[in-house]
């Protein structure tokens, strides 16, 4: 028998069978559509990812942003106790670059010391929050004992307790007019133990123009004996908050300067709630405006303010895709507060705020979440006529 045809070595050559060209194509066409679905589920995991995490960021951007709008909220007014001093016109000198910040009558944007003020934006744009608060522990407030001619001379006041060195003091006088803040440059004199000294160039102020108690230009204001002065503390501020370009930000006015907190902002709106003489709240965008008819804007209307109502539209920095035209509806044209569903409808109950999106790029291709709050203004709400 010859081993080389042996029946035995032919069956194990016919065992011995590889896959066909139609087998490997389809195990190819399978393995490749496995691939395939593979992909796009983790694309898709990846796209949902990346979504969440970007709303999660956003939630916690926008709660941040509303956290130090409250704080500062919490304590605006802290030692503008005087009536006389809402709405005051005020020049602030700064030491550093021999600037000044002017608010009065010609600053539209900040007509005068307030402690909260709301520029509004014009149709939908963004809204101007500006917040003022000092620091003081004592609450402290005295008169002048005696006239000051608006010179660099010290006050003569009716008390010192509670006034430091570096502390600024606000002098006001009669309802609407000038206003004046200078900063202690020394202890209190021993010899002279009433007196507040308030000279420039001492190392220790920032804020006292080195010709005295003057306005923006030059002009000494003068007070009589029956002008009060009010303890700031030594970390008065006027914080300003606002949307610019995209971006959150927060300015010190005193400092002229501004740090931006976060990006992907997109408008921020907010409204005075005011008490009316039942007890009610009105809820108005501007002081004696629509909503607030019966709200004086003066003294005793100011008095009555309560509260703030803020309102903040973030947006999700992640791209959302587009349909197979290539057009973005992730998001509508118009946003309405308190609904952060992806699929806005309008609220049961007049909105008080909007948001458009239109002149915005690829607005609707992205995702937005609208966060606001109520926040009483303590300090002002104290003195609340009854």
């Amino acid at each position: 028998m010859n081993p080389k045809h042996s029946p035995w070595s032919d069956k194990r050559q016919k065992g011995q069978k590889g896959y066909s060209l139609i087998e490997l194509m389809i195990s190819l066409v399978i393995g490749l559509v496995t691939v395939l679905a593979l992909t796009q589920v983790a694309v898709e995991f990846e796209r949902q990812k990346r979504t969440t995490v970007g709303a999660g960021d956003t939630v916690d951007a926008a709660n941040v942003a509303l956290q130090l709008m409250r704080n500062g909220l919490m304590s605006a007014g802290h030692g503008i106790n005087s009536a006389n001093a809402i709405g005051c016109a005020l020049t602030v000198y700064r030491e550093s670059n021999n600037t000044t910040l002017t608010l009065n009558a010609a600053n539209v944007a900040l007509p005068g010391l307030f402690p909260v003020y709301i520029t509004q934006g014009a149709g939908t744009a963004s809204d101007t929050l500006t917040v003022a608060a000092g620091n003081s522990r004592f609450f402290a407030e005295t008169g002048l004992f005696s006239s000051h001619a608006g010179d660099t001379g010290n006050f003569v006041t009716d008390s010192n307790f509670g006034f430091q060195i570096r502390d600024l003091i606000l002098l006001t006088e009669t309802a609407g007019g000038p206003c004046a803040v200078r900063q202690l440059s020394a202890d209190l004199s021993a010899g002279n133990p009433q007196e507040l000294e308030h000279q420039a160039g001492t190392g220790v102020t920032s804020y006292n123009n080195p010709a005295g108690v003057v306005t923006a230009a030059g002009v000494p204001i003068a007070f009589t004996g029956a002008a009060m002065v009010s303890d700031l503390g030594s970390a008065f501020t006027i914080h300003q908050y606002t949307v610019a370009n995209g971006n959150f930000q927060r300015a010190e006015l005193l400092t002229n300067s501004t740090a931006t907190l976060f990006g992907n902002a997109m408008t921020l709106q907010a409204q005075y709630g005011f008490r009316n003489a039942d007890g009610t709240t009105a809820w108005c965008e501007t002081i004696g405006g629509a909503g607030c008819l019966t709200i004086t804007n003066d003294a005793s209307g100011w008095l009555r303010l309560t509260a703030v109502r803020l309102a903040l539209v973030i947006r999700n920095p992640q791209l959302e895709g587009r349909d197979r035209d290539g057009n973005c509806t992730t998001s509508p044209e118009e946003l309405t507060w308190g609904d952060v569903r992806r699929n806005v409808v309008p609220l049961p109950l007049p909105p008080w705020g909007s948001f458009s999106l239109g002149g915005i790029t690829d607005a609707r291709c992205y995702r937005y979440q609208v966060v606001e709050t109520i926040v009483p203004v303590r300090n002002v709400l104290w003195s609340v006529p009854q």
